[in-house]
Parts: C-alpha cells; sequence; structure tokens
C-alpha cells in the first residue's frame, strides 16, 4: 500500500474520503452569467429565481464563469465602467488594430462594455507595456479595425473617446508580439 495511503487508513478509520459542500455562499457575477437554475441578482451574486434581491450576502471571490477575453467571449464592464486587473500572458494573439500608427500584434485581452448615446470612456491602464485602446466593433486577425480616436492609453496616460450607442470593447493589447504580461484597467464612463 502506497505510504499516503497508509496515513490515512491510520489517520482516519475509515479510509480517505473527500467531501465539499458548496451551498454556504452565491457565486459572484459580474459579468452577468450565473450556472444554470440562478439568476444574477442586483447585487451581483447568482441566486436562485425566487429569492429575494434585497439582502445584500457577502459573495465568495469566486465567479459563475471565467471568460476567455477574446471577441467571441469578453470580460465585461458594467455600464457604470470599472476596474479589472489580468494579464496578456498565454493569451491568443486574437485581434491587430491600427493605432496611432502603430499596429496592435501582441496578445491581447478584450472586455465589452455597453454604452449609452453622450458617454464618454476615460480609459487608463497601469502596466509596464501593454496599451489599452477602444473598437466599436472587435473583429478577429487578419482585420485591422482602427481604434476609436486613434489613440491608446498606456500607463500614465489614459485616452478619452466618445463611442457610439452599443457595445464597445476596451482591448488590452500591445503593439510587439512577446508584449505580454499583468495590467490593471481602468474605464471610467462620464457624460
Amino acid at each position: 500500500m502506497p505510504r499516503s495511503a497508509a496515513l490515512c487508513a491510520v489517520i482516519f478509520v475509515g479510509g480517505c474520503f473527500f467531501q465539499a459542500d458548496y451551498n454556504g455562499g452565491p457565486y459572484a457575477c459580474p459579468d452577468g452569467k450565473c450556472p444554470s437554475g440562478l439568476v444574477c441578482s442586483a447585487q451581483q451574486l447568482c441566486l436562485p429565481q425566487d429569492a429575494p434581491t434585497t439582502d445584500a450576502v457577502d459573495a465568495p471571490d469566486i465567479d459563475a464563469r471565467v471568460p476567455a477575453f477574446t471577441c467571441a467571449d469578453p470580460g465585461s464592464f458594467p455600464a457604470t465602467g470599472g476596474n479589472a486587473t489580468g494579464t496578456t500572458a498565454g493569451k491568443p494573439f486574437n485581434m491587430s488594430s491600427l493605432c496611432g500608427g502603430f499596429v496592435m500584434n501582441g496578445p491581447d485581452a478584450v472586455y465589452k462594455i455597453p454604452v449609452t448615446a453622450g458617454k464618454r470612456l476615460t480609459v487608463s491602464i497601469d502596466a509596464g507595456g501593454r496599451k489599452a485602446y477602444v473598437v466599436a466593433a472587435c473583429v478577429v486577425s487578419p482585420n485591422t479595425p482602427a481604434c476609436l480616436g486613434n489613440s491608446f492609453a498606456k500607463l500614465g496616460n489614459p485616452i478619452t473617446v466618445m463611442p457610439a450607442a452599443g457595445d464597445a470593447f476596451v482591448v488590452v493589447d500591445d503593439e510587439f508580439a512577446a508584449g505580454q504580461g499583468d495590467y490593471t484597467l481602468s474605464v471610467t464612463v462620464t457624460n
């Protein structure tokens, strides 16, 4: 008998087992998506359909589903904006945009934000070489859509753009294929 199995048998007379009960708390749903049978509440928690939505419940730091951060499966910001942290390391080379005279060819992370008419997005990024920009439509390479305002945000230099009403896409990218790493992205929505 392997040593770990023997130790298990000695400590637990009945043998080794694993039991987990996740019924103690809801999933968080900042992307508005929940597991089957649950709905996302106003507090961004996955709750049963008949659960009261006014109770404030502490949510664990897990999400019902992690997006791929691609055009087909973007991360999401609420219409009020917000912050996101992540990495482009290991992400696909999903899209290439033309911004400020540069073609963004690095691995990227894509976020979607719903925008109402007349709203401005201010995008800032805290990352070494990574850039952030906004496009009206998320299309994959080899297409190269122009970023809104023909500019990108970089460390210390935010951008402000006014997208058309509908979904806008905020992309973390780099002009160099090897330009990848951690980032903190901030999107502020104003009139």
